[in-house]
C-alpha cells in the first residue's frame, strides 16, 4: 500500500493523472495477506506549435503589412522590365560612399515580366544580367519622387528617368547613361 501511495504522490507532483485499479487481497498459501494494485500513469499530449513555412513572394507582391508603416520611407520607384525571351536576374544593393552595404533584393524576372518597386530614396548598385551574358551595372542615387526604369531589350540595358528625356539617343543605354553615376 505504501508502494501504491508513492505512485500516487509521484504523479501528483509530476502533474500526470494516475488511474489505479482498486486492490485485490489473495492469502498465499503461507497465510501472508498479500496485497496487489496496478497503477497506469496517463498523460496529455502537450500541444506542439507548428511553424508555418515561409512563402517566397511573387514578382510584384508585396509583404504582409507590419506593425511598423513604412510607407512614408518609400518615396522613390524602381521598375526592371524584362522584354527578352531569357530569363533576367536584377540585383539591387544599396550603396553608400563607393562601397556596397548590403543587397536589398535578388529578383529573377521571367521573360516580358516585370518588377515595380517602392524604394527609399538612397544611393542603390543595380545590376542587371540577361540570360548568361555579364552584368551591366548602374550606380544611382534616388531622391524623393525620383523614378529610375530599367529594360532589357535584346542584349541590351535601357536606363531612363520618365521625367527626363534623354539629350542624346546613346543617353538610354545603361552602360553610356547619365543617370548612372
Amino acid at each position: 500500500m505504501v508502494r501504491l501511495l508513492s505512485l500516487f504522490m509521484a504523479g501528483l507532483l509530476a502533474g500526470a493523472c494516475i488511474s489505479v485499479s482498486g486492490p485485490s487481497t489473495t492469502l498465499p498459501p503461507s497465510g501472508t495477506p498479500m496485497t496487489s494494485a496496478t497503477a497506469v500513469p496517463t498523460t496529455t499530449p502537450a500541444p506542439t506549435q507548428t511553424d508555418e513555412p515561409e512563402r517566397t513572394l511573387g514578382p510584384g507582391e508585396t509583404p504582409a503589412p507590419t506593425p511598423l508603416d513604412l510607407t512614408d520611407l518609400l518615396t522613390a520607384t524602381l521598375l526592371v522590365v524584362n522584354l527578352t525571351d531569357d530569363e533576367v536576374v536584377a540585383t539591387v544593393d544599396l550603396f553608400n560612399e563607393g562601397e556596397k552595404v548590403g543587397t536589398v533584393a535578388e529578383l529573377n524576372i521571367e521573360p516580358y515580366g516585370e518588377l515595380l518597386q517602392d524604394v527609399p530614396a538612397a544611393a542603390y548598385l543595380v545590376s542587371i544580367t540577361v540570360g548568361s551574358a555579364a552584368a551591366a551595372t548602374c550606380q544611382i542615387t534616388l531622391s524623393d519622387g525620383m523614378e529610375i526604369d530599367f529594360a532589357a531589350v535584346g542584349s541590351r540595358i535601357t536606363a531612363i528617368q520618365p521625367d527626363a528625356p534623354p539629350a542624346a539617343p546613346e543617353d538610354v543605354f545603361i552602360d553610356t547613361s547619365p543617370i548612372c553615376e
